[in-house]
């Protein structure tokens, strides 16, 4: 965990209030392949929108690709799966994940209400096809 407010209790990790967000480092870093989905699984209340992103490992080379979801239910957990291949570099968005690179950081933005939570129950990384 980043330290800056996350909790941990009973394996779920929880943040909340809008503009704060849900962030830990992989160890060891986790390799893009091709087809590689992200899944977790959450439950969210007063949530707008999640901004995720994720970020390389790579001396000289901190960048970070993100994505922006929309919870579909209220207080229910959900399974979020994006494919690797569709985040977008946040300052560049034409550039896009490529296989090769390392990934170090899962960071979850929460966006809505004072009252936004999120519970974070787990996190995978899948490879479900060649692309």
């Amino acid at each position: 965990l980043y330290g800056d407010g996350e909790e941990m209790k009973d394996g779920l990790l929880s943040r909340t209030g809008a503009g704060n967000y849900a962030a830990f480092r992989y160890d060891p870093t986790v390799t893009v392949l091709a087809g590689m989905v992200l899944r977790f699984r959450a439950r969210t209340r007063a949530i707008t929108q999640l901004q995720l992103e994720v970020f390389l490992d790579k001396p000289n080379d901190q960048r970070c690709f993100s994505q922006r979801l929309k919870p579909a239910k209220e207080g229910e957990w959900q399974v979020f799966e994006i494919r690797l291949a569709e985040f977008a570099d946040k300052l560049n968005p034409a550039l896009k994940m490529t296989p090769g690179q390392l990934l170090r950081n899962f960071k979850l933005h929460l966006e809505g209400t004072a009252a936004a939570s999120v519970e974070i129950d787990w996190v995978e990384y899948v490879r479900i096809q060649e692309e």
